[in-house]
């Protein structure tokens, strides 16, 4: 299976498992698996999850990205998250540094693809999605998702990169 259409799935399988609805409520979600949700200075880097053998995952947030970004970030690390539940992998630590470098640079690989489309799926579903954006444009989906714009506009990029891949409009 194509890795976006994985980490969609996956996203999918969650927001119905956990009962999600818009606007996710990731900290609840976070407390329900047990995840630990801190903010700090993490010097360059938006956001890490780490998982020792045994213990509960913690995820660490950049204390100064702004709501959206952290909102953002912490559904992508919950995507590592999900992604080595199902490798059945109990010990592990990404680091995710700013998206757009990321994107840039050699180390943006399939793990950080894959937790980029699951956040995207899980705040933003695909259909819903395409509803409020069509409705309320890129500024109304940025408010009624709680992501930026910027987020908003990445969706929407993918959703329509994926939909042509598929034969859809």
């Amino acid at each position: 299976m194509l890795v976006w259409k994985a980490a969609r799935e996956r996203a999918t399988e969650v927001r119905k498992n956990y009962g999600l609805s818009t606007p996710v409520d990731l900290h609840h979600l976070c407390e329900q698996l047990g995840i630990s949700v801190w903010a700090g200075d993490l010097k360059g880097v938006s956001g890490l999850i780490l998982k020792e053998p045994g213990k509960d995952a913690d995820i660490y947030l950049e204390r100064t990205d702004t709501y959206t970004r952290q909102r953002f970030t912490l559904a992508h690390e919950l995507g590592h998250y999900f992604e080595r539940l199902e490798a059945s992998d109990d010990e592990y630590s990404f680091r995710d540094e700013e998206t757009l470098r990321e994107e840039r640079s050699s180390t943006y690989g399939l793990m950080e693809f894959y937790a980029d489309e699951f956040a995207g799926e899980l705040l933003m579903p695909e259909e819903e999605f395409l509803q409020i954006y069509k409705a309320r444009g890129l500024t109304g989906a940025s408010s009624h998702f709680r992501v930026s714009p910027s987020a908003v506009k990445k969706r929407k990029d993918r959703l329509e990169k994926s939909r042509i891949a598929q034969g859809k409009k």
